[in-house]
């Protein structure tokens, strides 16, 4: 097949799927949904913005605080292994700002239905294995000055793996599946300086690129959008940008990217980022059917969005229209007096014309009726907006209230039931995220095997406190492991809870651990570092770190598979001297007086 005519083809298949997309997902109204959320609702008068609030309620219980991985060896002789690939994922987890990027796919999973996480490795815009840093090293410099010359995310880093937040509207999915983990292929829109994409090594057949987008930038002024053609003033300064297509295909095992106004690739090589799939990991939390993309939460609580804002403008219209209003003769009460009666100082009495008439021809008072339901109008939609969700009152940090808005029981029966509603109403999307999670974690741990072939260095804990430090590279650590994320690390906790944890560990475990010869003394520091005010060391000691140079993977199973030292028995205490001044008493005499 020509590179002409594979290149039309795709191009082809990218507009098939962007039209799948708008028909199942309906991405012309995502913009309609990014209003809502942000509190631009045409027509309102008066909002009360549920989509905003069951959302922020909604991401604090589902996210990962600090995400922390627990790595298990599915075989034999490879637990010294397990820690050294722990530690390494908890600190990749860390440098690539995941918690960050999870948070950012988890609100474009409530505002679009799906969210999206693309997956890579030593740079953002491409893979080429030969042209890597092989490994972490610090000693980057001049490949590094020249990376950041034509990338500027703060969490891709030459030599590591990334993952990063994708935006839904600029991702294409093979529309013959329904779920992502099917799909023969992925394209992701990208808009990049074209000036970069010249310079950039991995491109190919960039000479006759032009600009599909131009910013003009002038200084004082907000940057506007401008396309190619039109006449610009002479005093502008001009920033020419390229919009790429980068298709991941997993017939070939090859990555495309181009652009649709171009007949060449850019880049036609083979996708080595293809790790037990595509380099793709979706968070969906209302799945359809018969797409891979999901139901979006604002589009589901739409109708009762709307019902709400007219409830509060109706609320607004009727608090203007019941203000006091007067009906009076003309002439029957001068302006003095007039004045008086719309004065918001006590008045004792007004003056009339003594001419006027029957006093009460003179005023009369009017006043409208407010619907005394309408209060139960907005709670009503309220409890249909979190039942669609999924939430009540007491997973929106509230306490239930009665039909007429009184406040429910506060006993501590329902504080344990609202504290298990909480968990289990949480439960479905929190487990799809740390699947999320668990799935990131695994495939750069697998960049990691592959391609971290310089030895690096990890500082593992052992027994007994001990800490040692281990050389490693990839290809030595890989095997078959476990990943999890433990669910309850989502959940905020307190100082004190973390206190009283602590202390409850160490009185139930420690006797446990003291009596089978384990380490008690991580025990007890784990439970004094929860009081920050206590100088830890100086209560049990520093903890030991073996001197010398770091040791191997095959030192450390064995360091870590000696038998525990053997406490040391205490020293008898010496007798005590004789005392020459000391008077022997007789047997007996010693029961005191008689």
């Amino acid at each position: 097949m020509s590179e002409l005519k594979e290149l039309t083809g795709w191009k082809e298949q990218i507009q098939r799927g962007l039209a799948a997309r708008k028909q199942d997902a309906r991405d012309e109204h995502w913009q309609t949904y990014d209003d809502y959320y942000e509190g631009r609702h045409q027509g309102a008068d008066l909002i009360m913005n549920q989509c905003f609030a069951q959302i922020r309620a909604m991401i604090p219980r589902v996210y990962f605080r600090n995400p922390g991985v627990t790595v298990t060896p599915r075989t034999p002789m490879r637990e010294p292994h397990a820690r050294v690939v722990e530690v390494v994922a908890n600190y990749l987890a860390l440098e690539m700002e995941l918690k960050r990027e999870i948070k950012a796919a988890i609100l474009d999973a409530a505002i679009t239905g799906t969210g999206l996480l693309k997956l890579g490795y030593d740079s953002e815009y491409g893979f080429k294995p030969e042209a890597a840093v092989p490994g972490t090293s610090e000693t980057l410099t001049s490949r590094d000055e020249q990376f950041r010359r034509l990338e500027y995310s703060g969490n891709v880093r030459p030599g590591r793996p990334w993952a990063k937040r994708a935006d839904p509207a600029d991702v294409v999915i093979d529309p013959a599946v329904t779920n992502i983990a099917d799909a023969q292929w992925v394209a992701y829109r990208y808009r990049r300086l074209l000036s970069d994409v010249k310079k950039d090594d991995k491109f190919s057949g960039t000479r006759d690129l032009a600009p599909t987008h131009i910013e003009r930038l002038r200084q004082g002024e907000e940057e506007t959008m401008h396309k190619p053609g039109l006449p610009w003033e002479s005093n502008e300064e001009l920033a020419e940008y390229v919009e790429l297509w980068e298709v991941s295909d997993k017939k070939t095992e090859r990555v495309y990217v181009f652009a649709l106004q171009h007949d060449k690739f850019l880049m036609n090589e083979s996708d080595v980022l293809q790790i037990d799939g595509l380099p793709w990991v979706p968070i969906v939390f209302n799945p359809r059917r018969k797409s891979p993309w999901g139901i979006s939460d604002v589009e589901v609580i739409m109708p009762q969005q709307k019902e709400l804002n007219q409830i509060r403008s109706l609320q607004k219209a009727y608090r203007k229209f019941n203000v006091i209003r007067f009906l009076v003769r003309a002439g029957a009460i001068s302006p003095e007096q007039l004045q008086k009666l719309l004065s918001e100082e006590p008045i004792a009495h007004l003056e009339v014309d003594a001419d006027a008439g029957k006093l009460q021809d003179i005023i009369q008072m009017l006043q409208t009726a407010v619907p005394t339901d309408m209060p139960s109008w907005s709670l009503q939609i309220e409890s249909d907006i979190r039942n669609l969700l999924g939430q009540g009152s007491n997973q929106m940090g509230q306490y239930e209230t009665g039909p007429m808005g009184g406040s429910g029981r506060r006993t501590a029966t329902e504080a344990s039931i609202v504290q298990s509603n909480v968990q289990m109403r949480a439960d479905e999307r929190r487990d799809t995220v740390a699947d999320a999670v668990e799935t990131v974690i695994r495939r750069c741990m697998q960049m990691v095997f592959k391609w971290w072939t310089t030895p690096q260095v990890a500082r593992i804990v052992g027994p007994l406190g001990m800490v040692y430090w281990v050389q490693y590279t990839g290809p030595e650590l890989k095997a078959e492991y476990d990943f999890q994320i433990t669910a309850d690390d989502s959940m905020p906790v307190s100082a004190e809870v973390r206190r009283q944890q602590a202390l409850m560990l160490l009185q139930t475990v420690g006797p446990i651990v003291a009596q089978g010869g384990g380490n008690l003394g991580e025990l007890l520091r784990h439970a004094l570092l929860q009081f920050p005010e206590i100088n830890t060391d100086a209560v049990i000691g520093p903890e030991i770190m073996p001197p010398g140079a770091p040791m191997n993977l095959g030192q450390l199973g064995m360091a870590m598979s000696a038998p525990p030292p053997q406490p040391t028995p205490p020293m008898p205490m010496p007798a005590a001297a004789p005392n020459p001044g000391a008077v022997e008493l007789p047997p007996g005499a010693a029961g005191g007086m008689g």
